[in-house]
């Protein structure tokens, strides 16, 4: 499964918006999802479980993912950086 399917499927699981799953796989506008706080904060800890990393604090803040994209292209970067490093 690719990433951007993961988080749509993160996404669906924690949202409360009806075909949420339908509606993220056909637009790129999270802000439509009827997101806020609280239930980015619960898509942030399902995706850094999936993936393997941690959020940077500054990110966590839902206004700077207005879009699907950015979220994913953020997961990838995030997941480039772990990966890379060696402890």
């Amino acid at each position: 499964m690719k990433i951007k399917e993961k988080i749509i499927d993160t996404i669906s699981s924690l949202s409360e918006m009806e075909n949420v799953k339908q509606y993220l796989s056909e637009n790129d506008d999270l802000s439509k999802i009827e997101m806020n706080s609280l239930s980015f904060i619960k898509i942030v800890v399902a995706l850094e479980s999936e993936f393997g990393f941690e959020f940077e604090d500054e990110m966590l803040d839902y206004n700077r993912f207005a879009s699907l994209n950015t979220l994913c292209n953020y997961v990838k970067e995030q997941m480039k950086l772990s990966n890379s490093i060696t402890v």
